[in-house]
């Protein structure tokens, strides 16, 4: 189906996001409802480079409103994204993993640790055992 309604299935989620997208954000342009779309698609560098400063803008913006019990989540979250937008199969290069890792790099340690637990996670699937169990125990 993927690959059958690929198109259909694309143009669709643009239309969602057209409708969506302004309660969220404010007014947006047709572009921007482009990038957000490529950026779940997986994106060029190009695209990457108009869409950091537009996600830093909405991140500030909102970030007031967050209550502080769940801004460590919040945190988390945003991580996840940046993650999201530097390992997205599509489009991937060196320049875009670094670009939006730092574009994530207000988001510290979050994103360390989000990051470290991706590579991980992503061991133990290819490894087919858990490399970090050894150290697990503790030093001897």
């Amino acid at each position: 189906m993927t690959r059958t309604m690929g198109d259909e299935s694309a143009t669709a989620n643009r239309r969602i996001l057209a409708r969506a997208l302004p309660s969220v954000l404010g007014e947006t342009s047709a572009e921007t409802v482009e990038l957000v779309a490529r950026a779940r698609e997986g994106m060029e560098v190009s695209d990457l480079r108009r869409l950091l400063p537009l996600l830093e803008g909405w991140v500030s913006s909102y970030h007031p409103f967050v209550p502080p019990q769940v801004q460590g989540d919040f945190r988390r979250t945003l991580a996840r994204q940046y993650l999201k937008l530097a390992f997205t199969r599509r489009g991937r290069s060196l320049t875009r993993i670094v670009l939006a890792i730092w574009g994530g790099r207000h988001q510290g340690s979050e994103l360390m640790r989000t990051f470290l637990t991706l590579a991980v996670q992503r061991a133990r699937l290819s490894l087919g055992y858990d490399p970090l169990a050894s150290f697990e125990g503790g030093a001897p």
